[in-house]
């Protein structure tokens, strides 16, 4: 069974490879290096491998003995191995493209294209001779019915529109999104409905309609297929309803790549009548010329659905309940995969797995919970398998572990949403799937959690020895350094890297040290860095850490470090140059006085998590460049070039919580303006401090506080040292969403703004107003001003009156 589930691991990690390669392909930049054909070469053998890997995930492989199951093992650890090796080599093109002065910076044509056909050979020659010599695999990606005939049920594109009655509100929503929906550039609109309810019908109906007719599409393509998927019989016939001509090629390879040709830069619209393959890798499979069409391109399916009576699925439940024989972590992530899930097949599917049946060792996984792993989909299962690398028990900040995935490269874009935000929405997926349990927060914002034993025990089974831990008990033996990737460490300290055997760990993209003493290494040795130039993460918090070397400039790959906790004063200028950096963690560093003077250069920096601002010596100028900051806890204004607060205007997506210090820097109200504090939503708290060793005008300070109003959705606000006379309007506004403010040594204020005035203000501190005398009535129509005491408790109490 953990073979099998190993197997999905693997082609997870193929398919995180084939996206990246589909975002290189769709790019013009290839044609113009000339290795465009490695590129395509390079998607095909990957999809055949990933196909093949699924075929073993199914459980419709077994191996005849323990001997042919380690060589299994050892080919999968070669796979992941040239797998990560190619994504290494498809991550620096791809940076390179991003963030470099263009081509000039590139490889050379030829070093490139030979880069890209060895990784393919080297793929091909793993899945050709091993594959298939050796386990006898199949070939599934020609997956047709040979005991019997392959069953075509053929239609036409042609109808007669006036014997169709109804179906108008259905044909205008169709058409409206093949006409004007833009929302996805290749979009895929299905039809889905039990036989004989007029899907084929609507189809035609559409295709032929007078609204299709003027959208001028280059290719209106009908395609009637085969009740079995057949990538090979499907692709061909979609080729010859777009050429008009019979096609004798016979390999899927020559099929799509004449097809691709075809389609490139048109627009087309494609109809696919009785497509039945459920499964996402078909759909991958057929799919992939179809990328190369003009956007606006439109593809649209017709399935078959079968509707059942929920008793059925009541009494298959129970059988399927019978199988967890009484376990309720088994019962509990299962019936979350059930969940999802409303046919009648899928819960069969589950019920007549071949995972019941797999042979079971005394520390196998057990198949309910292997099941439910088995469903998770792709992207998930390489979110779910990296957490292998944290120790058992471990309480997950899940904020900070989307952090780390993002890094990884495991989440991927999808328009214009955050990262982070679809990051979380994975991590609620696995939560909602019960392989997390919440400790803090709610399962619709979870803030800590963790994993049950048995959940981490799979974790660690699926992803062999791809993320491995290594604790104190187990420092005699080291992983496979071939196939190794995402490593952690729980010690004392790190003098086991000048181990010999650690020497070859060049190709660790994770590295995260959980130092169990608090000591650690005091300093972080040249050489150690210099061996991890493939390091995506390095995490060394509480690591004892005085000094960073220079060296740290060679990890051109990382976009996460974490040092917090650690006892540097600096950081060196080379990190400056880490252009891929996305998060700086130095939380807690209360010894760090200066930031480096390059920072600006950090161009995907989206979080820099520092928490000891008030003791840095100073800033680094022109910080605005950062425009990707959404973590910026602090900014201190001060009064050199390229450090006034005009720095934060262009920071539009910062997000939590922002301290601005030493506003007595800011002029006037024009300046404090040009931080656009308005057109910040994302704040949830906002603190404004002045210095009290510094003297302004009131009307100065006055000015500068009606320039720092904030976007209406702030919660909230925190002023300190302000010595205005009074405060400004924008604090009254009924539409302000604030529920707490402090109002902390405004010693010159002697009236309170009409608070009274804002709906959600729940708590309200005041200290050191030693001026406050009036509080402004809120309920009179003349607005009342009533004389209070000085002392804290009768303001209060007369603020409670007010306020009822």
């Amino acid at each position: 069974m953990e073979d099998a589930l190993r197997s999905g691991f693997s082609s997870a990690g193929f398919q995180v490879l084939f996206e990246k390669l589909a975002k290189l392909v769709a790019k013009e930049i290839q044609l113009i290096l000339g290795i465009d054909d490695g590129l395509r070469k390079l998607q095909r053998t990957v999809l055949r491998i990933q196909a093949a890997l699924d075929y073993v995930e199914d459980g419709r492989v077994r191996f005849p003995n323990n001997k042919c199951k380690e060589a299994w093992k050892m080919w999968l650890e070669d796979l992941n191995r040239i797998c990560c090796d190619t994504e290494d080599l498809v991550d620096e093109l791809s940076f390179q493209l991003a963030d470099f002065n263009g081509i000039d910076q590139i490889s050379p044509e030829q070093d490139m294209c030979q880069k890209l056909e060895n990784m393919e050979v080297e793929m091909n020659t793993l899945f050709m001779n091993e594959m298939v010599s050796k386990f006898g695999a199949l070939n599934v990606l020609q997956r047709t019915n040979h005991t019997g005939h392959t069953s075509i049920i053929h239609s036409s594109s042609l109808v007669d529109e006036h014997l169709i009655v109804g179906r108008k509100d259905e044909k205008r929503d169709i058409l409206h999104m093949i006409l004007y929906d833009q929302t996805n550039k290749h979009a895929v609109i299905p039809i889905i409905g039990m036989a004989g309810i007029g899907k084929t019908t609507l189809a035609q109906v559409v295709y032929n309609s007078e609204e299709v007719e003027a959208a001028q599409f280059s290719f209106k393509i009908w395609a009637s297929l085969p009740v079995e998927f057949d990538a090979i019989a499907i692709t061909k016939k979609i080729l010859e309803s777009a050429t008009n001509k019979e096609c004798k090629l016979s390999t899927l390879d020559s099929i799509q790549g004449k097809l691709q040709n075809v389609l490139r830069r048109k627009k087309f619209l494609l109809v696919l009548d009785n497509f039945w393959s459920e499964k996402h890798e078909d759909w991958e499979i057929l799919s992939l010329p179809f990328r190369y069409g003009e956007p606006g391109s439109r593809q649209r399916a017709l399935s078959e659905l079968n509707i059942q009576a929920h008793e059925k699925l009541e009494q298959i439940g129970k059988e399927i309940a019978k199988k967890c024989k009484g376990l309720p972590l088994a019962a509990k992530t299962l019936g979350s995969v059930l969940h999802s899930k409303c046919d009648e097949k899928d819960w069969n599917s589950i019920l007549e797995s071949a995972f019941w049946d797999l042979e079971q060792d005394k520390n196998d996984i057990i198949p309910s919970l292997a099941l439910s792993y088995y469903h998770l989909p792709a992207h998930l299962k390489k979110c779910f398998a990296y957490c292998s690398i944290f120790p058992q028990n471990h309480e997950f900040e899940v904020d900070d572990l989307i952090l780390l995935w993002i890094a990884e490269g495991f989440v991927e874009p999808n328009g214009e949403r955050r990262l982070e935000d679809i990051g979380k929405d994975y991590f609620k997926d696995l939560l909602r799937r019960s392989l997390f349990q919440c400790l803090s927060g709610n399962h619709n914002s979870p803030e800590i959690c963790k994993m049950h034993d048995l959940i981490h025990s799979m974790a660690q089974s699926v992803s062999s020895n791809l993320c491995y831990r290594m604790e104190t008990n187990s420092m005699h033996w080291y992983p496979s350094y071939r196939s190794t990737r995402h490593l952690s460490l729980s010690h004392d300290k790190l003098q086991f890297f000048e181990h010999p055997e650690f020497l070859p760990y060049r190709s660790l993209r994770t590295f995260i040290f959980f130092c169990k003493s608090g000591v650690g290494f005091q300093k972080l040795e040249n050489g150690l860095l210099l061996k991890f130039w493939s390091l995506r993460v390095l995490d060394l918090r509480k690591a004892g850490l005085e000094k960073i070397p220079g060296s740290v400039d060679h990890l051109k790959h990382l976009r996460y470090m974490n040092l917090s906790e650690n006892k540097i004063q600096r950081l060196p200028d080379g990190i400056c140059k880490l252009l891929a950096l996305q998060t700086l963690k130095l939380i807690n560093c209360y010894e760090l006085r200066e930031l480096p003077s390059g920072l600006k250069n950090l161009i995907n920096l989206r979080h820099l998590d520092l928490n000891a601002w008030g003791k840095l010596d100073g800033i680094p100028s022109n910080l605005g460049r950062l425009t990707n900051l959404q973590t910026l806890h602090a900014f201190k204004v001060g009064k050199d070039e390229g450090c006034s607060i005009q720095e934060l205007g262009n920071m539009r997506f910062l997000r939590g919580s922002l301290c601005i210090m030493n506003l007595n820097f800011v002029a006037n109200a024009t300046q404090a303006k040009e931080a656009n504090l308005k057109e910040k939503p994302f704040l949830n708290k906002l603190e404004l401090q002045w210095r009290d060793d510094i003297t302004n005008s009131s009307d100065q300070e006055e000015a500068v506080l009606a320039g720092l109003g904030p976007d209406m959705n702030l919660k909230e606000l925190v002023i300190t040292n302000y010595t205005g006379n009074m405060f400004p309007g924008w604090l009254s506004l009924p539409q302000l969403k604030l529920t707490i403010i402090q109002l902390q040594g405004c010693s010159s204020c002697s009236i309170l703004p009409a608070l009274g005035q804002l709906p959600l203000l729940k708590t309200l501190y005041i200290e050191g107003m030693s001026s406050l005398n009036f509080i402004i009535c809120l309920h009179g129509k003349n607005g009342l001003v009533w004389k209070t005491m000085t002392c804290l408790a009768s303001v209060c109490s007369l603020l409670k009156s007010a306020l009822n």
